[in-house]
């Protein structure tokens, strides 16, 4: 069973990252955002990925993205560390 991640703990870690790291706060753009989230999805919507495949599409998704204000390489290390 595939468990996807929510937009809720994605803020969440965000939220985390920047309260041990520093950096900018808010979302940049909301729709850049909800369609990194929705890449996955849409994968395997269309197909059999593995979860490792699912996993490393979430981290390009939200790195390519760039919804937050600030960078999110840091933050899409530690996404893709949350899916195990």
């Amino acid at each position: 069973m595939t468990v996807w991640l929510s937009r809720q703990l994605i803020l969440a870690i965000h939220d985390e990252q920047l309260a041990e790291h520093g950096g900018a706060t808010g979302i940049r753009d909301e729709g850049l955002l909800e369609s990194a989230l929705a890449r996955p999805l849409n994968l395997a919507g269309y197909g059999q990925p593995d979860t490792a495949a699912l996993a490393a599409l979430y981290a390009i998704a939200i790195a390519r993205n760039l919804s937050w204000m600030g960078t999110s390489a840091w933050l899409t290390w530690r996404w893709k560390r949350s899916w195990r």
